[in-house]
């Protein structure tokens, strides 16, 4: 039997590295990390919602049609790892978030009514 031969690491790929050494994976070699989401997105989002809540089924806003509805009601989906929650403004009419250091969006879905979509931490 021939005797085994350890390879130099300097000499061998990333990936078979990690194979042979249990090193972390090459990053061009892994997946891609996951992108947080834009804040063009958590706004549509929660500018979706707010006008969910805001207009009752079959009643179009002034210059739209039920097919801008339809289409803005099915087209939002909350971006992956995000949460949306609905706020209501306290007695002085002002809307109170605690301190976060997370990307959020505020939409307005009726007076003292909001609509908030953050990064969930």
């Amino acid at each position: 039997m021939a005797p085994r031969i350890a390879a130099n690491p300097a000499s061998i790929t990333p990936d078979l590295a990690m194979v042979l050494h249990d090193a972390k994976p090459h990053p061009q070699l892994g997946a891609p990390a996951p992108q947080p989401p834009s804040t063009a997105a958590l706004g549509n989002a929660a500018a979706a919602i707010a006008a969910g809540l805001a207009l009752p089924p079959g009643a179009p806003a002034a210059g739209q049609t039920d097919e801008d509805l339809a289409g803005l009601r099915t087209s939002y989906l909350l971006p992956p790892g995000t949460r949306a929650r609905v706020h209501r403004t306290g007695p002085s009419g002002v809307l109170l978030l605690a301190p976060s250091g997370a990307p959020r969006a505020v939409a307005m879905a009726a007076p003292g009514v909001y609509v908030v979509v953050e990064v969930a931490s």
